[in-house]
């Protein structure tokens, strides 16, 4: 055996950061299912538009990012000690905290404003003599957060398999998405700057929470992994 097949890898595992960004506000009226696979999040073919429902609650794209969305797995444990070991005689889980950071640069959208600043939907201000027609976002004083369903895709490289979109379709490459059921902002500091030059973007983070009535170990979310293959037309 040579040294390289000792340090064996599989190149068709690797996956491209370059992530899409969707989301979907949940209002307890109408809202989207959680998803069981990504084809109820975005259409799997081109031009893979966000699902738009008129019985459930509606995909929407985040857009452009400043910057690379970042998730953050975090668990906090507690460890159990006794006077007869210097060592800890077991670590329980107090918290698991998933989180979710990205920074929109597509900042005049009244929704992105909306989910950021915890804010009411906007009221539409209309033209008359001298002024335009706005949408006015409110900020201020909260004590219930917005809710959203948040998701994460991204393909994987192109050699690690294709995905055809029917049987004469354009071709693709496979993708992984992940999902986070139940969303709200964090607490913590973000910092819009405004600077002679410089993309003005949303920062935030997003903290997950349990689905209600979900499995344990099931009930902050899911990854994706897509096999390739043909999609079906029919």
């Amino acid at each position: 055996m040579s040294l390289a097949q000792f340090f064996e890898f599989d190149e068709t595992n690797f996956l491209n950061g370059q992530g899409r960004l969707l989301f979907s506000p949940l209002t307890g009226t109408d809202d989207a299912a959680v998803p069981t696979t990504p084809a109820d999040i975005f259409g799997q073919v081109s031009p893979y538009d966000p699902i738009q429902s008129s019985s459930a609650g509606n995909w929407y794209d985040v857009g452009g990012t400043s910057a690379p969305p970042a998730y953050t797995f975090a668990p906090a444990m507690t460890e159990w000690k006794i006077q007869q070991q210097v060592a800890s005689v077991l670590r329980v889980i107090n918290e698991i905290t998933h989180t979710i950071k990205f920074s929109a640069a597509e900042f005049k959208r009244s929704d992105l404003l909306k989910m950021f600043f915890n804010a009411n939907d906007p009221s539409a201000i209309g033209a008359a003599t001298g002024h335009s027609a706005f949408e006015q976002v409110f900020f201020g004083q909260f004590t219930d957060l917005n809710q959203y369903r948040v998701a994460l895709a991204a393909f994987q490289p192109l050699q690690s398999g294709k995905v055809i979109e029917g049987v004469a379709g354009p071709s693709r490459p496979a993708m992984v998405v992940q999902v986070f059921n139940r969303v709200s902002i964090e607490a913590g500091s973000d910092a819009l700057t405004y600077g002679l030059g410089d993309m003005v973007s949303l920062p935030i983070t997003l903290k997950a929470y349990p689905e209600p009535g979900a499995n344990q170990n099931e009930e902050y979310g899911s990854f994706f992994l897509e096999t390739p293959g043909t999609i079906a037309t029919t």
